[in-house]
């Protein structure tokens, strides 16, 4: 006489794989890659940027916390959110140093003349 737990049916069961809400996750990845681009873009106020500054900060912590525990994020949803900085990055132009040429020099002096 078998017993109802030693059935090959319940044995062979695959367990059971919760997946957790991802839209939160994928909400989260977006604030993070929205406040990056927002600081890049638009210059704002010191109060502001550090606000924005600040949130972005917070919800990168959050979304790492939370991913770090049980990963759910796609590779494909996290290239998206990198793309999307790194574009608005090359395509917006530099707003803070006016003398990003010099240092661009300075560097190729080091490197390829071997000098300081």
């Amino acid at each position: 006489m078998t017993l109802l737990l030693d059935s090959p049916r319940l044995r062979e069961a695959p367990p059971v794989r919760r997946r957790g809400p991802t839209w939160a996750r994928r909400v989260l990845l977006a604030g993070v890659a929205l406040g990056i681009v927002a600081l890049i873009v638009r210059p704002l106020p010191g109060v502001e940027q550090t606000g924005v500054l600040v949130l972005t900060s917070a919800a990168c912590a959050a979304l790492v916390v939370v991913e770090h525990r049980r990963p759910r994020l796609s590779a494909r949803a996290i290239v998206v959110a990198i793309g999307l900085v790194l574009v608005v990055a090359v395509v917006v132009p530099p707003r803070g140093s006016k003398d990003i040429w010099s240092y661009t020099m300075y560097g190729r002096t080091v490197a390829v003349h071997h000098a300081n």
